[in-house]
């Protein structure tokens, strides 16, 4: 009976850095900068349509060409297919246009009037986006066809 309890502790301190990855992290699931505390530069204007997002969740990430790029949640989707809800989900606004785009894991793209914008996860090698023309705003923010003077 000594064994077994002893088995049993063995098994429960084994496990508890395995329950660290169940902490509800968004590093983990790949965008830090969700885990970061709200602040004021965080808070979309009043009237945004807050629908798609979980409103907390906001993070502003940059500006660039006189657009305002946000990091969010999506809304809880207790419809979606049980394989997209396992997925790590997150959306990009981009304020001055009014838009937002959600997407199971990334890259999320979305395009507006005067440009495109990425959403990727942190580390995301961006060499070959890059390369392409698009620029870097933020760890997980890129932009395409941005006029600066706007």
């Amino acid at each position: 009976m000594h064994v077994n309890r002893l088995s049993a502790l063995l098994v429960a301190a084994l496990s508890l850095p395995l329950l660290g990855g169940c902490s509800g992290s968004n590093a983990a699931s790949g965008i830090e900068l969700l885990d970061q505390p709200a602040t004021e530069a965080d808070a979309l204007p009043a009237g945004f349509d807050t629908t798609p997002l979980q409103p907390a969740s906001v993070r502003f990430a940059a500006k660039s060409g006189g657009i305002s790029f946000y990091v969010a949640l999506p809304a809880d989707d207790e419809n979606a297919p049980e394989e997209a809800q396992m997925k790590p989900a997150f959306c990009l606004v981009v304020m001055e246009r009014e838009q937002t785009a959600c997407g199971g894991g990334t890259p999320i793209t979305t395009t507006f009037q005067g440009g495109s914008a990425m959403l990727v996860s942190d580390g995301t090698d961006t060499s070959p986006f890059t390369a392409d023309g698009w620029t870097r705003i933020h760890e997980n923010v890129l932009v395409i066809g941005l006029d600066e003077a706007t």
